[in-house]
């Protein structure tokens, strides 16, 4: 006989021992200790970062190891997705490391106003990240956090 413990909607605090008892004789018993792992997501630089116009911005989304790789990772500007073939200045880069945590830069080439505000990184799985950019006059980068 088989018997399943199904969790929806898995949450840190389900975290613990759990026992299966089935009664027979001898009673039967087996202890499990569920671990829940949030995967973390964060941006770099963040959460904001100044720079000036024309220089070559890199915005940095990692996102710690988890159980399930995301399937995608989308990236939005002011709340609309940023889909890099449409625009040749804008790259995103996608990378998955050997311990299963991933990486995706944003690049955005020659810097302008128009590319200023709220940046987010949205892999398909996990929580949502961002951090706003501020073009300003000028040629090379200046970062704050």
């Amino acid at each position: 006989m088989k018997f399943t413990l199904q969790i929806r909607y898995l949450q840190p605090r389900d975290s613990g021992y759990y026992e299966c008892q089935v009664s027979t004789e001898p009673k039967m018993s087996r202890i499990v200790n569920l671990k829940v792992i949030v995967p973390n997501v964060t941006i770099v630089p963040g959460p904001e970062m100044i720079v000036k116009s024309g220089s070559l911005i890199n915005i940095t989304c990692y996102m710690t190891p988890s159980i399930l790789t995301p399937d995608f990772i989308f990236w939005f500007h002011n709340g609309s997705r940023v889909i890099d073939y449409n625009n040749p200045d804008i790259l995103t880069i996608t990378q998955v490391s050997e311990n299963a945590s991933m990486i995706s830069i944003l690049t955005i080439q020659n810097a302008r106003e128009d590319h200023a505000g709220n940046y987010t990184c949205k892999p398909s799985n996990l929580n949502a990240t961002m951090t706003y950019l501020h073009v300003i006059s000028g040629k090379t980068s200046i970062q704050y956090a």
